[in-house]
């Protein structure tokens, strides 16, 4: 069975995680690499977090592990990067799964708590082939279809 990488990206509040969970439910052999709980467990400096994140990636792929990344991932380079840093690893499968669900919907399910929201889907690029995926897929994940 090839191993999988899927990264989640989009804005805060648009399903990743709830899609993450429930899709580990279905597919139990896939770990989560949570850019959320990282930041809440380690300094929050960017750099920190991005290593921590990529090395631990970066084991788990090395060893045959599937795993989802559930991030922001909001910019097309960024995306690119990553998919440059794990390229080396054979038979790896590159899957991208972009959260389209509205700023209002990303408003109501973070109680308006987010300032930055906003900033976050001028940012967002949607995933493009360019970046080096094997599989794109989309998903709305609009607070009336929250059944992933």
């Amino acid at each position: 069975m090839m191993t999988e990488l899927i990264v989640l990206c989009g804005p805060k509040g648009s399903g990743k995680s709830t899609w993450a969970k429930n899709f580990v439910l279905k597919n139990p052999s896939y770990y989560i690499i949570s850019e959320d709980q990282v930041k809440k467990t380690m300094e929050k400096t960017p750099e920190k977090v991005d290593t921590f994140i990529h090395m631990k990636l970066y084991y788990l792929l090395s060893h045959g592990k599937s795993v989802i990344f559930d991030g922001e991932n909001l910019r097309a380079k960024d995306r690119y990067k990553l998919i440059q840093l794990f390229k080396r690893i054979e038979d790896i499968k590159f899957t991208c799964v972009g959260f389209t669900a509205s700023l209002k919907t990303c408003e109501y399910r973070l109680n308006n708590s987010f300032p930055e929201l906003y900033s976050q889907f001028k940012k967002f690029q949607r995933p493009s082939p360019v970046e080096g995926w094997n599989s794109i897929s989309s998903y709305k994940g609009e607070y009336n279809n929250d059944t992933y």
